[in-house]
């Protein structure tokens, strides 16, 4: 049982420098084969994983937080949802074209200058015509605010009243094209010129190509107006100190347990794929090289001393955890990585997160083989480091 772990005794100065294209061949077939592993066994630690206490602790509470935050941001009206639910959130960009074409019916009743040319918008009576009611922005800094911003929780108006603060700060945000874009007349809501509308009707219902710049200008100035304006939410006093903070722990520390799962998941699938075979085909030989005919010797031509094999493993095993990005695929995951089940969050207080970690190990791999392609002993910069060759042996 002991020679078990001993290399052959063989003079290896005769062979070839292997060429970078069957090393990548090799590493190919072991990637392929350390995911096909990791993933299978990974589903087995993902039902342990969802099953501990902790874990399912911690899932209550993004759970319990995620709802509370649905609620309160459904009555902002800066966010609308799909049902009564609250669950599932409609995408931005459908929240933003029904309140253009909300803007468009407000701008086609305001319009005393012909600037529709007869072009009624008719195609979109359906959406109602935008007011301090229907308007989530106006909504939000009208009516929202003035009742829930007690002693500037939200956010510091500056002594100005809420029509002020309102048109300032949307004044604000929409920048340099504000001008253009907007207008507003006595105390109504700020809402799209009639000129503006009329062309972005006719961009969306007519195919006019005039209409397209306004039309991206608008929808992208208004993203920007929702999503700032979502912000000032988030970071308010009372949710962030009182419920986001707990959300926050929550989600960080099941992500560690997630990564964690990650890492011995991928631990166990390394030992299997790669280092035990090293031990029974010898000479450094995992399946992708045994299949390939290459072999890892040491820089003075015999076999690796286990010491420095140890060594190559460890720089392996680091590689190997860009298997990681493959777990999407599980079915549970939908192909998509998803903050409450693949988070790739920070790592305790280091700041540092795992996904940054996996991008790293990449740019260093990448690095670490350049060498291989220039020079005479195909080696890379691992090689370099312990003092190893690969070669392609006799037949």
């Amino acid at each position: 049982m002991k020679n078990i772990f001993k290399n052959k005794i063989v003079d290896y100065t005769s062979h070839l420098a292997c060429s970078p294209s069957k090393r990548f061949i090799a590493l190919f077939i072991d990637f392929i084969s350390m995911c096909v592993v990791t993933l299978f066994l990974y589903l087995g630690s993902y039902e342990i994983l969802i099953n501990n206490s902790s874990y399912i602790n911690k899932d209550n509470t993004i759970n319990e937080e995620v709802e509370y935050y649905n609620n309160l941001i459904n009555e902002t009206h800066l966010v609308e949802f799909e049902d009564d639910t609250l669950k599932e959130r409609k995408s931005i960009d459908e929240t933003v074209l029904t309140l253009v074409l909300k803007q468009i019916n407000l701008s086609y009743t305001l319009d005393d200058s012909g600037n529709f040319n007869n072009h009624e918008p008719v195609q979109i009576e359906k959406y109602g015509i935008a007011n301090k009611e229907t308007d989530n922005i106006a909504y939000f800094y009208l009516n929202y605010l003035p009742s829930h911003n007690e002693n500037n929780d939200i956010v510091d108006i500056n002594n100005l009243t809420y029509e002020e603060f309102y048109k300032v700060h949307f004044e604000e945000l929409g920048g340099s094209l504000y001008s253009e874009l907007f207008t507003t007349k006595d105390d109504e809501i700020i809402y799209i010129t009639p000129y503006v509308a009329s062309r972005i009707y006719r961009y969306i219902y007519e195919d006019y190509s005039g209409g397209e710049d306004y039309y991206y200008n608008v929808i992208n100035i208004y993203r920007y107006i929702f999503e700032e304006s979502e912000k000032l939410v988030i970071n308010s006093q009372n949710y962030y100190s009182n419920h986001y903070v707990i959300y926050e722990d929550a989600i960080i520390k099941q992500a560690n347990m997630v990564n964690l799962s990650f890492v011995l998941t991928i631990l166990v699938s390394f030992t299997l794929i790669i280092a035990i075979p090293q031990i029974f085909l010898k000479d450094g030989k995992t399946i992708g090289k045994s299949w390939q005919g290459i072999a890892l010797i040491s820089k003075k031509g015999k076999a690796l001393p286990i010491g420095l094999l140890i060594l190559r493993n460890v720089f392996s095993f680091l590689g190997y955890l860009l298997v990681s990005i493959m777990i999407p695929m599980l079915p549970m995951f939908n192909f998509s990585y998803n903050s409450f089940q693949v988070p790739l969050f920070y790592l305790g207080s280091l700041n540092i997160s795992y996904g940054f970690i996996l991008i790293l190990i990449g740019i260093i791999a990448i690095i670490s083989s350049i060498p291989s392609l220039f020079t005479k002993n195909k080696n890379s910069l691992i090689d370099y480091i312990s003092r190893t060759n690969v070669i392609e042996l006799k037949s």
